[in-house]
């Protein structure tokens, strides 16, 4: 989704649902985002001459043809687990809807993207981050729009879709996050209202006008100055505390070591 008559660089944005596939509340959440994105909102007009937005409605169809609960039927049979949503690091081991979705993940957005987003049902209305994008810009637009949705900060399980976004062999994202959207409660209404709101915070975060833009632009600009300096950082080998190869380290145990891929590195 973008505007195709406007020219210049582009921030990207990927945007996801249907890991597990009893989760409507979460593709109500998605619909209503994508569906500001295509509307003719003046903020959603200005996001599309500014970011190109990659959408990816259904990431595990076949669990969702067949009804698998939260995993698929290939992933179970290969003895993957039950969980579609812990094998996003499985890239060229075999898992057909896997290999597909990353590889062209990774060609649509040249494995490079600015935000992205993985929808998910939940008991609550929240979303989890990394800890290190607690005080990000993105966090803070999003407050003021929902300040009953809180961020949960959880550096989460590398084989999540979350988390390999953020990873150099997934889509080298500055900032990701999982929306979970509550099952129990709310209308289709609500759910549409919310998955807007998180699209709406994209546009405070760019519009040249907003309070967030310099606040993204400096530590933006930080970021990656610091990883002239630590290239290695960007391999995925271990450095200091972390190692995307070892599941331990991507716990939230309260040890400190949180990060993408090192604490306040990840900026949007």
């Amino acid at each position: 989704i973008t505007d195709p008559y406007t020219s210049g660089p582009k921030k990207k944005a990927m945007i996801a649902t249907g890991n597990h596939n009893t989760e409507a509340a979460g593709s109500w959440a998605f619909q209503g985002m994508v569906d500001f994105l295509v509307s003719a909102d003046p903020e959603a007009d200005w996001l599309r001459k500014h970011v190109e937005f990659y959408i990816y409605p259904l990431v595990s169809p076949d669990g969702r043809y067949t009804d698998t609960g939260r995993g698929s039927p290939e992933q179970e049979a290969e003895g993957f687990g039950t969980d579609h949503n812990r094998v996003w690091h499985t890239q060229g081991q075999g898992l057909s809807t896997i290999d597909a979705l990353t590889t062209a993940m990774r060609a649509d957005t040249c494995n490079d993207v600015d935000f992205a987003f993985d929808y998910h049902g939940g008991g609550s209305d929240f979303f989890y981050i990394m800890p290190s994008q607690a005080d990000c810009p993105y966090v803070k637009a999003f407050a003021e729009r929902e300040p009953s949705v809180p961020p949960h900060l959880r550096s989460g399980d590398y084989r999540m879709a979350r988390i390999w976004p953020l990873r150099p062999e997934g889509l080298n994202a500055e900032f990701a996050c999982t929306p979970e959207n509550h099952e129990g409660t709310g209308t289709v209404q609500d759910k549409l209202d919310l998955g807007k709101s998180y699209g709406l915070a994209i546009y405070d975060v760019l519009d040249p006008n907003s309070d967030y833009l310099n606040d993204y632009l400096e530590l933006k600009e930080e970021a990656e100055n610091w990883l002239v300096d630590n290239l290695e950082l960007r391999t995925g080998e271990l450095v200091g505390w972390w190692n995307f190869d070892d599941e331990t380290a991507n716990d939230s145990s309260g040890n400190g070591h949180h990060g993408t891929l090192v604490s306040g590195v990840t900026f949007v």
